[in-house]
């Protein structure tokens, strides 16, 4: 009974559950599971064949391979927890067992055959299941603050997204007509050695010297959905506050339309303000799926107000009241370029450039 104490259900790191999941989904497979069970309890082909590989024996095996570099039993709770939520989503399926300790005995299989070592560098291999909050602490690192001058000596502020170790990728309007003061990534600034401007599309890249970061793994372009949830990120500055935070902001696409300009544009729900333009739009399972480019509004058309004297007074406060309810309301709409727009602009830009897609 010792032994059940160490199990805990105190937070872990990303770091941990990344390990966890990557586990799960390979231990758990056929092959691997009869390999496993071979080995732990020596049995033969046939009998380590059979469907379904016990929480138990995934502990054991795991701790005995070190493979989180302490008793897997620790990690008990978390690994339940995983267990349900890919069974949710179908990765991994429970097999009937005969009986056993309450979760040690329960057996899962898994039909799917395990991701090239590659795929598990990827955000997009863990995000699905690790959530939003994932996301956003994957990501926060690469998205840039850009700070400008224009011609009056103003200075303004744009967002950017950092997709190659020496590429800034944001909004043509955030760098045109304007001097670039600073480029910062993860709060280190970087000189700037060139600048690529769209001839026809709010698309700029900035190249900068190397940074130490590399997003290849983090910064995947795909195409987004109707519904699916959205991160945006960026640094619009906040009256009052001395430094510009990230401002993330959860949200969902309305609709995938195209504007005048013939682009695909990603109309989406999350609040985006002023120094916003240049920002990622991340979606909940980790893709980059478009840029923050502009406010789309509408305004009402009532702007004046009546005052009819043949009515009572409390008639005409009733009226005025009425009538100011309906006084012209900027009612905004927020758009962003697709990542594929973004992509196909990309390779005419910068041929060279390579990032990371899934289409």
């Amino acid at each position: 009974m010792a032994e059940l104490e160490t199990a805990t259900n105190a937070p872990i790191s990303y770091i941990e559950l990344e390990l966890l999941i990557r586990r799960i989904i390979e231990d758990f497979s056929l092959i691997n599971a009869a390999q496993i069970k071979k080995e732990l309890h020596n049995l033969s082909d046939e009998q380590a064949n059979t469907i379904g590989l016990s929480v138990q024996d995934f502990i054991d095996y795991n701790t005995k391979k070190n493979s989180f570099g302490r008793d897997a039993f620790t990690y008990l709770c978390h690994i339940n927890h995983l267990l349900q939520k890919l069974v949710k989503k179908s990765v991994i399926n429970k097999v009937s067992s005969l009986g056993g300790l309450p979760i040690l005995g329960d057996m899962y299989v898994s039909l799917n055959i395990p991701l090239p070592e590659e795929e598990w560098m990827k955000i997009t291999s863990y995000a699905e299941y690790l959530g939003l909050d994932y996301v956003r602490e994957r990501i926060s690192p690469f998205t840039a603050i850009i700070v400008v001058c224009d011609d009056k000596g103003d200075n303004h502020i744009g967002s950017g997204l950092l997709i190659s170790t020496n590429h800034v990728l944001t909004c043509l309007h955030v760098v045109d007509g304007v001097e670039i003061k600073e480029v910062l990534v993860k709060e280190t600034q970087y000189a700037v050695k060139d600048i690529y401007k769209s001839g026809s599309k709010d698309i700029a890249i900035i190249e900068i010297l190397d940074c130490s970061l590399n997003p290849e793994n983090d910064v995947v372009f795909s195409g987004g959905h109707v519904l699916d949830t959205i991160l945006t990120f960026g640094y619009p500055p906040i009256s009052r506050i001395r430094e510009t935070p990230l401002i993330v902001q959860k949200g969902e696409i309305n609709a995938i339309s195209t504007n005048y300009n013939g682009d695909k544009c990603l109309i989406y729900s999350s609040v985006v303000r002023p120094g916003n333009s240049g920002g990622p739009i991340f979606s909940d399972k980790g893709y980059f799926v478009g840029m923050v480019t502009e406010h789309l509004e509408r305004k009402t058309t009532i702007n004046t107000i009546i005052v009819d004297k043949g009515k009572s007074t409390e008639e005409q406060i009733q009226s005025i009241c009425d009538q100011i309810n309906m006084i012209p309301q900027v009612v905004p709409f927020y758009a962003g370029l697709t990542a594929k727009e973004i992509f196909e602009e990309l390779k005419l830009l910068k041929p060279e450039l390579v990032v990371s897609c899934e289409w």
